[in-house]
């Protein structure tokens, strides 16, 4: 009876502040990285005519870096590079 009591436990995954747990697992919740995804994206559109060297000072880097910074207890940078790719 311990041993079904155990499976249906570790099964289970909750969300807090951003990140998915999975019995002793953390991971950046898959919605919060859809999410950045998609503000990315909504960001970057290709037919856009403001100044790349502004939208990147001004609009990208901010949300880049504070999303780096509240998710870096995990290892974003290899994140990032798959993002990049």
């Amino acid at each position: 009876m311990n041993s079904i009591y155990e499976s249906e436990l570790s099964k289970k995954t909750f969300t807090f502040l951003g990140y998915e747990f999975i019995r002793n697992i953390r991971r950046i919740d898959p919605k919060k990285l859809r999410k950045f995804k998609e503000k990315m994206k909504k960001k970057t559109h290709k037919n856009q005519t403001i100044d790349i060297g502004l939208l990147i000072k001004e609009q990208l880097n901010p949300l880049i870096r504070g999303w780096g910074n509240y998710f870096g207890k995990r290892n974003v940078k290899t994140l990032f590079k798959n993002l990049d790719s």
